[in-house]
């Protein structure tokens, strides 16, 4: 094989991998709420809800659509997981996550990038049908 050719095929293959990646682009598809298009405040309400009577599960999120999340915090200054044991409801803000695995088996992985309490109490607990 010639030189000139095995040239032109490393140079052809490199410029497509190069210019085939746009950086604009959400590759993991990630839906996001306001929080990464720019709203720095925290965006949805949701109900805490106690899980912790079935397997694996801990505190829950429900929306006001009734759509359920479970949270995520990597950053302990947006605030303090146990801090849910006292709220009833929290204002949020959240992206979603993409290649995580819960032992949980109830809502979507999120990850909390904005929460405030706005009623202290103890979370509900989820009727005995919703197990």
């Amino acid at each position: 094989m010639k030189i000139s050719t095995i040239l032109f095929t490393l140079l052809f293959g490199g410029s497509f991998i190069l210019f085939s990646c746009n950086q604009s682009k959400n590759i993991d598809n990630k839906e996001t709420n306001s929080e990464e298009k720019g709203n720095m405040g925290c965006d949805k309400t949701a109900t805490v809800m106690n899980y912790k009577g079935l397997d694996g599960c801990s505190y829950l999120l429900k929306l006001e659509d009734g759509s359920f999340l479970s949270p995520t915090i990597k950053d302990p200054k947006v605030f303090d997981f146990r801090d849910f044991a006292k709220a009833k409801r929290v204002s949020i803000s959240y992206v979603n996550t993409s290649g995580m695995m819960s032992t949980c088996m109830k809502g979507k992985i999120v990850e909390i990038k904005c929460c405030s309490i706005i009623e202290e109490g103890e979370p509900m607990k989820p009727a005995t049908d919703e197990f």
